[in-house]
């Protein structure tokens, strides 16, 4: 349990976060053309496991990149077969091609993906379920509650308060933008 949280933490700090900056900045450079999603689908297979070993003694979740499994479906031994994979690919292709021919994501059946309007989204929250979320920071708040054990914070609490105060001024500005559209 607590390798697992670990992780989670560690992917956050470590991957998650320089690719938000830099969409970030992306957005203000080229505003209407950003879009940010969170892949948070629990497939079959994880990038990182070998279908073909003895399974792990521990859930490995949702892996950087695992989005690539639907995309790009290599080396074979990942091939999808379960119906909620292969609609998972489907979509995925489906938004990733759209993305590449018109510069903005679709997928038949699914809602309309806006691109960043603000520092902290919309992004799309690819799952069993689609939905599109106005603060991507709720994904970084999860990690880090979640990453609490015992009552002793794997983050210093520094880090964990001044996450928690941008998630609320950024909560303050959606709420004075969406009034004002």
């Amino acid at each position: 349990m607590k390798k697992a949280k670990i992780k989670f933490l560690c992917g956050t700090i470590a991957f998650k976060n320089p690719l938000y900056l830099t969409l970030q900045a992306n957005s203000e450079a080229l505003p209407n053309s950003t879009y940010l999603y969170s892949f948070d689908y629990h497939g079959e297979f994880n990038r990182f496991s070998h279908p073909s070993s003895d399974p792990l003694p521990f859930d490995q979740g949702v892996s950087l990149s695992d989005e690539n499994l639907y995309l790009f479906p290599w080396p074979q031994k990942y091939t999808l077969r379960t119906p909620d994979d292969l609609k998972v690919a489907k979509r995925m292709v489906s938004l990733w091609t759209s993305f590449a021919t018109t510069g903005v994501p679709q997928a038949p059946g699914m809602m309309k993906w806006h691109p960043m309007e603000h520092i902290a989204g919309p992004y799309l929250k690819i799952d069993r379920i689609v939905s599109q979320n106005e603060n991507f920071l709720d994904e970084y708040a999860i990690t880090v509650k979640e990453a609490t054990l015992g009552g002793y914070s794997l983050v210093n609490d520094d880090f964990f308060s001044n996450l928690v105060e941008i998630s609320r001024e950024v909560d303050f500005a959606l709420r004075k933008f969406t009034k004002q559209v």
